[in-house]
């Protein structure tokens, strides 16, 4: 629990993830979140306190109640979190910046080896890794794709040659940016709102970012990941 044997918890660090945002037209859209810690290091459930969010630039960016930052004009806006847990507040910024709609967005279809690292658990979970194969299908040019994903697997520690859970499989949904910012979903059968949710950029065939699981109850889970593309389609 939260301050461990040192005493009650204080919050001393804040990170806001991603750092940066590119939105690419008016009413392109990122979900923003937020990882708190305490004066040990252990992470603080983001629900034993009190968020809130504001831009430098309303004009340019707007951040909902819930760190839902959606674009307005070409420009760039500094969204800031606040975090207030018991008698302590910290902040995190991160940029948002919203470019002029591009003639098309790269392109993403192929199949991806997905290969995530949990850096950030209440769970004591730090360090497991999970894989799954993706299939993203996306018409030439558009900024928003689908597909599918299969063997989502979980490994405690590296060399595991068994996964710890039975691999399942669900659908894929996301969205591509002008300068290459790329969201990722996961959807399990149920429910239909993603359980895994990665930002990363375009890198020369990988996708490479961080991701985080957003259902309250792994509210403040997630880490990196990696998705190398094996072929183009």
């Amino acid at each position: 629990m939260p301050g461990g044997g040192s005493g009650p918890a204080v919050l001393t660090a804040l990170q806001v993830t991603p750092a940066v945002a590119d939105l690419c037209a008016v009413g392109n859209t990122v979900q923003l979140a937020i990882a708190a810690r305490d004066q040990t290091g252990t992470a603080i459930p983001i629900g034993s306190g009190t968020a809130a969010y504001s831009s430098s630039a309303p004009n340019i960016a707007v951040v909902s109640a819930g760190g839902i930052v959606a674009a307005v004009a070409p420009g760039t806006a500094r969204i800031t979190a606040t975090f207030t847990f018991t008698d302590s507040t910290r902040t995190a910024s991160m940029n948002a910046t919203v470019h002029e709609v591009p003639a098309k967005y790269p392109h993403l279809a192929g199949v991806y080896d997905l290969k995530t690292l949990q850096t950030i658990s209440t769970w004591g979970m730090e360090g497991t890794i999970e894989t799954a194969i993706v299939t993203i299908e996306q018409s030439r040019g558009a900024p928003v794709f689908t597909g599918t994903f299969a063997d989502f697997s979980m490994y405690y520690y590296a060399d595991d040659t068994l996964p710890r859970n039975i691999p399942f499989s669900g659908s894929v949904t996301g969205s591509v940016d002008c300068a290459g910012g790329v969201v990722l979903e996961l959807h399990s059968d149920f429910p239909e709102d993603p359980f895994w949710v990665g930002h990363g950029t375009l890198d020369d065939g990988r996708i490479v970012g961080d991701y985080v699981y957003p259902s309250d109850w792994q509210a403040d889970e997630g880490g990196t990941f990696t998705a190398e593309r094996r072929y183009a389609e």
